[in-house]
């Protein structure tokens, strides 16, 4: 007994630290039990969030009014570009390509308003009741009236 009155002793100016010490440990411990002793909350696994709605873009008036500025000058591919297409013809066609099936070459030509595709080889006749004469690696030759039409993809002339 006479020990421990001197290790109280030796202790006393301590004590307020050792108090600090026991309590933060006994509140550990009682929070740590409620903690375990208590249920998870139940977790809803269903996606209760919906995707947010994008409504059309619209400029501000300053962009409108800017889009409509010509700044350098009138451009003429704007004006054809805003110029709307007239409907095509049913049995209009339009040249558009060559492909190559083995060594024979067949034309790709684009037929009227619904813009289907068509191979054609020489000897075949267009909408149009045009003989197709020979297709090249870059042109078309067509017979049209006893008179003989090229017609080329595109200009391969280097200057």
């Amino acid at each position: 007994m006479n020990q421990l009155l001197v290790i109280g002793q030796y202790l006393r100016p301590y004590f307020p630290h050792l108090a600090a010490v026991i309590s933060a440990v006994m509140f550990g411990l009682g929070v740590g039990y409620i903690k375990v002793s208590t249920l998870p909350p139940e977790i809803d696994v269903n996606d209760n969030w919906t995707l947010p709605q994008w409504g059309p873009y619209q400029p501000s008036l300053p962009s409108r009014e800017l889009a409509a500025l010509e700044l350098w000058g009138e451009d003429d591919r704007a004006r054809e570009i805003a110029e709307t297409p007239e409907p095509r013809d049913a049995s209009a066609w339009e040249f558009i390509g060559i492909t190559q099936d083995g060594e024979t070459r067949l034309a790709i030509i684009e037929l009227g308003q619904d813009r289907k595709l068509q191979r054609l080889n020489s000897g075949d006749r267009l909408p149009n009741g045009v003989e197709i004469l020979s297709v090249g690696a870059n042109e078309l030759t067509l017979s049209d009236e006893g008179t003989q039409v090229t017609i080329k993809l595109f200009d391969t002339e280097e200057n």
